[in-house]
């Protein structure tokens, strides 16, 4: 009977699960802790972790967006996304967290910029299970492909522009100071935009170039345009190439504009936007139209093959429509009446061999071959005239017309836009 009595005892004793349950719920509910804790910071790592992602973009962006600059080397670029980094990471509600080995893989082939960051977060919570800190890396990779924008604005600068007033000059004056204004607000970079002005009427002020390209010396300092094969080319002047010189003995119409052309120059600094802008402000009228003449230095100016005529920070860049955009706005209130080439001379018939027209619609062609993108305006002037800029024109979008100085300054400044758009399309 005793021995029974012990035996369900045992089992007794053997079936009873209060204390293992006692147990399992501690050891569950300091699992559970752990778990919670863990969650709390992993939470908080995963906050911590999209702002970082979103402050890493922000310094690689304004690395990438100093790429194009050639004077700007890759510590440069270092220095620059570590400071906009520091900056911005201070900002963050996380106390004590830490960064490391930031640092930043520029490609300038590519445009990209990648960055990359550790962080240490210290828990809060996960401490308890002895997880001090939380540590991760992160990265991004950003990619800027803005281009370069070479503009070259061939005003018309003929008696006509002053003829009864000046108004139409003004007006000119206005809206070609606007599209420097307006370019110069995306000129996120020392000499990625840069504008040049070809002032012309019967022919062009070429001057302290004018030696370089006509290889003359004395009389005045305006060319004309080109014979034979060189004519209706970008090549550079030189022997059986140089730019021709004229006088009203040779013929009659023609004049010197006082008014010189001004080569490529970066509008993203203060100082010498000012001065193409004063130079633009000091434009006088006076003589016949040779668009022509106009029209082919707006291509010297942006053509790689006249590097050794214009100065250092003017040198125009080579042919590359993915990385530069090279654009022409010539502007004229009337027909083009004034060419220097026997066989057209001061007709204004573009079916007519030689004559200022058909030398332009023939430059405009070549031009369109080296993929410049050419905008005509004209400012009142006649059908004639109004024809051969539209087919002078990239597209039709590209034409435009404008019968007051508001309207003029409206066709400049949609070129503009088009030309920024452009710039950051990818």
């Amino acid at each position: 009977m005793h021995r029974a009595r012990v035996r369900f005892t045992l089992a007794r004793f053997g079936e009873d699960r209060s204390g293992a349950v006692a147990v399992i719920f501690g050891l569950s509910i300091f699992m559970l802790g752990g778990v919670v804790a863990l969650a709390v910071d992993a939470s908080r790592a995963y906050s911590l972790s999209q702002h970082v992602a979103a402050v890493l973009d922000s310094a690689g962006m304004a690395a990438a967006k100093a790429l194009d600059s050639e004077d700007v080397t890759d510590t440069d670029l270092q220095k620059r996304a570590q400071a906009y980094f520091d900056s911005n990471t201070l900002e963050l509600s996380v106390p004590n967290v830490t960064f490391t080995d930031f640092r930043i893989t520029p490609d300038r082939d590519k445009a990209t910029v990648k960055a990359e960051v550790r962080v240490h977060m210290p828990t809060s919570f996960a401490q308890v299970i002895g997880i001090p800190t939380v540590d991760f890396d992160k990265s991004t990779l950003v990619e800027y492909r803005s281009k370069r924008i070479e503009l070259a604005m061939v005003l018309d600068v003929t008696g006509s522009m002053c003829t009864p007033s000046c108004a139409k000059l003004d007006g000119l004056k206005a809206a070609a100071n606007d599209v420097i204004d307006a370019l110069a607000t995306v000129a996120d970079a020392p000499g990625n935009i840069r504008v040049g002005v070809a002032p012309y009427s019967a022919s062009l002020n070429a001057g302290g170039f004018a030696h370089a390209v006509a290889n003359a010396v004395g009389g005045d300092s305006c060319v004309v345009e080109r014979s034979g094969a060189g004519s209706a080319s970008e090549s550079p002047p030189g022997a059986g190439s140089w730019l021709g010189k004229s006088s009203t003995a040779a013929n009659p119409q023609y004049s010197c504009p006082p008014s010189p052309v001004t080569p490529l120059t970066d509008i993203s600094q203060g100082s010498s936007r000012a001065t193409l802008k004063s130079h633009v402000a000091s434009l006088s009228a006076l003589g016949g139209t040779a668009g022509h003449i106009g029209l082919a230095w707006g291509w010297y100016m942006v053509s790689p093959q006249w590097t050794s005529i214009w100065p250092g920070e003017s040198d125009p860049k080579p042919y590359d429509p993915e990385r530069v955009i090279k654009a022409v706005i010539l502007m004229t209130d009337g027909e083009f009446n004034t060419s220097y080439l026997a066989s057209g001379m001061n007709s204004t018939d573009r079916g007519v061999t030689g004559s200022s027209p058909a030398q332009a619609i023939a430059l405009c062609g070549k031009m369109k071959d080296k993929k410049i993108r050419i905008y005509t305006v004209a400012f009142q002037a006649a059908g004639s005239a109004e024809t051969v800029l539209r087919d002078c024109a990239s597209s039709s979008e590209n034409f435009y017309t404008a019968e007051s100085a508001s309207e003029l300054k409206n066709a400049f400044r949609s070129i503009a836009d088009k030309l920024t758009m452009m710039r950051f399309k990818q």
